[in-house]
């Protein structure tokens, strides 16, 4: 009886171990996905401001050229 005890005792330790395991891994798969997330979204800004900086440049280029070409 005490053998099956301990197989039981080792059983529930061992089962708590892995749920420990797949606690730790599951949180470890959120963070990533999160600093994932975060990675992509400033990327995304980084694109976004440098496409933004361009059409700007390229709308201050065109207004100079028509300002000029309307004082000529």
């Amino acid at each position: 009886m005490e053998s099956l005890e301990l197989s039981v005792e080792d059983t529930r330790k061992s089962h708590l171990t892995l749920i420990n395991k797949n606690q730790r891994q599951y949180l470890d798969l959120i963070r990533l996905g999160e600093k994932f997330k975060a990675d992509i979204s400033s990327e995304l800004t980084s694109s976004r401001q440098l496409l933004l900086d361009e059409v700007q440049h390229s709308s201050l280029k065109l207004i100079r050229s028509s300002l000029l070409l309307a004082l000529s």
